[in-house]
C-alpha cells in the first residue's frame, strides 16, 4: 500500500515528515502503512535532515502527592501529560534519579524508590535501584531498558556522542566513585574509569564532546549529618578514556549545584540573582543576565527547586517552590506551575547589572508544578 496515492513513497515520506510534532503520534491511526513508516528510524532520520524537528521540554515534577511526567511544546505554548513510567504508582516515593534524551527516547535511570505496602498501608524501606526505563516519544509509551551495572541515586548523567554516561552518586551502602557508559548499538552498559572523588548530588553535563561531572557533596560525619561540598569538576574524554580534574570550578562552592543548562556551547547556571556562563579557557564565570529584569517575570530570590532549560536562543525556567515571609514570623511555601521564557541575546547592561526580559507562558495546570526532579529537551 502506497503512503500517499499518486506519489512515490520517497516523495510521500518527505511530505509526512513535515507534519507538526504534536500530531506525529496520531499518524499511526490513519492506516497501517503510516503506522509502519512513522515509527521507523528512516522517518526520524529524514525529519532531522529536513530541519523540521521541534524541541520539546520534558519535566518530571514532584507534587505533594504525585510525580507528574509532562511535556511542553514551545511552538504551540501547550503542556501535555505523559503516561506514568512502568512499575510506578502515585503512592510510590521516587527521587534521586537521572533522565537524559537520546535520539527520540528519554532514558530514566536509577534513584531511590519506596514502594507502598497495601497490607500495612505504609511506604517500605528505601531501595537504591539501577532500573532503566525508556520513553519512546514517537509511540508515547514506556518500556523497560537494560539496568545499570551499579545501583545509584543522586548521580551525574549525560549523553556524549550518542552514548549515555553516568558517574558518582549514592549506592546502597556508600558514596560512589564508579562510572559507566551505555552503548545503544550494543544495548549494554560497560564500566569506565572511576572519578577521583566520591560525590553525590552532582551535575552531569555534555560540553566539548566530553562528559562533565560537576560539584556535589559527600558525607563527612554521618552521625552529625554534616557534609563536604565539592567545588571541583571532573571531565571524561571518551577518546582517551581518562578523567581530568578541575579544582574550584563551580560558580558557588558553598552550595550544591542549582538549576543549570548548556547555552551556546557553555554551561549556564544561576548564582544568587545572576545568570552566569562558564568560560572553560580561563576557568571563570561571566555575568550574562539577571534574575530580576523586566516584563511579567517576578524575582526568583525566594524561588527554589525550579529547572533551567535551553532551546537556543531562548532559555526557559520551569516550576519550583516559592516561599515568602508574613508578619516577619511565619512563611508560606507554594508550588509554582508556570514556565517563563527569555532571550538572553536581548539582555542589555544598565549600570553593573544585565536586565533580562522574561515572558510568562502557559501554566502546567491546577495541582501541577512544584519541585522539578528532572528536565530535558528532546528533538523530534
Amino acid at each position: 500500500m502506497t503512503l500517499l496515492p499518486g506519489l512515490p513513497d520517497d516523495v510521500a515520506l518527505e511530505c509526512l515528515v513535515r507534519v507538526p510534532r504534536h500530531v506525529i503520534c496520531n499518524l499511526g491511526f490513519v492506516c497501517s502503512s503510516w503506522r509502519r513508516v512513522s515509527s521507523s528510524d528512516i522517518f526520524k532520520k529524514v525529519r532531522l535532515e529536513a530541519n523540521v524537528a521541534e524541541g520539546w521540554i520534558y519535566v518530571l515534577a514532584g507534587s505533594p502527592t504525585d510525580i507528574k511526567f509532562k511535556a511542553f511544546d514551545p511552538k504551540c505554548n501547550k503542556w501535555y501529560d505523559l503516561p506514568p513510567a512502568p512499575e510506578y504508582t502515585p503512592k510510590h516515593s521516587w527521587e534521586g534519579f537521572a533522565c537524559v534524551a537520546l535520539a527520540s527516547t528519554l532514558i530514566l535511570m536509577g534513584g531511590v524508590r519506596r514502594k507502598f505496602n497495601e497490607a500495612r498501608q505504609e511506604l517500605e524501606e528505601e531501595e537504591v535501584c539501577g532500573d532503566v526505563f525508556l520513553y519512546d516519544a514517537f509511540m508515547n509509551q514506556w518500556s523497560r531498558g537494560v539496568s545499570m551495572l551499579t545501583p545509584r541515586s543522586w548521580f551525574a548523567a549525560s549523553v556524549v556522542e550518542d552514548r549515555v554516561f553516568v558517574a558518582g552518586g549514592q549506592g546502597r551502602n556508600s558514596f560512589l566513585t564508579s562510572a559507566e557508559m551505555f552503548d545503544p548499538k550494543l544495548n549494554a552498559w560497560n564500566p569506565i574509569a572511576d572519578i577521583k572523588l566520591p560525590r553525590s548530588s552532582c551535575v552531569g553535563m555534555s560540553m566539548g564532546d566530553k562528559f562533565w561531572v560537576i560539584a556535589g557533596e559527600i558525607v563527612r560525619n554521618s552521625n552529625q549529618g554534616r557534609f563536604i561540598l565539592r567545588g571541583s569538576a571532573e571531565v571524561f574524554d571518551p577518546t582517551s578514556g581518562k578523567w581530568k580534574f578541575i579544582p574550584e570550578m563551580w560558580v558557588d562552592s558553598l552550595k550544591v549545584p542549582g538549576p543549570n543548562t548548556i547555552y551556546k556551547g557553555k554551561i549556564l547556571a544561576f548564582c544568587n540573582e545572576k545568570l552566569m556562563t562558564y568560560e572553560e579557557s580561563g576557568n571563570y564565570w561571566k555575568h550574562v543576565g539577571s534574575m530580576g529584569g523586566s516584563g511579567s517575570y517576578q524575582q526568583l530570590d525566594n524561588r527554589f527547586g525550579f529547572a533551567c532549560i535551553s532551546l537556543e536562543p531562548k532559555v526557559y525556567l520551569v516550576g519550583g517552590l516559592r516561599e515568602w515571609w508574613e508578619n516577619y514570623r511565619t512563611y508560606n511555601v507554594k508550588p509554582v506551575n508556570s514556565i517563563e521564557e527569555c532571550n538572553l541575546s536581548n539582555s542589555h547592561i544598565v549600570g553593573s547589572s544585565k536586565l533580562t526580559h522574561w515572558k510568562k507562558l502557559a501554566s502546567m495546570g491546577p495541582g501541577d508544578g512544584g519541585v522539578i526532579l528532572s528536565s530535558v529537551v528532546l528533538w523530534l
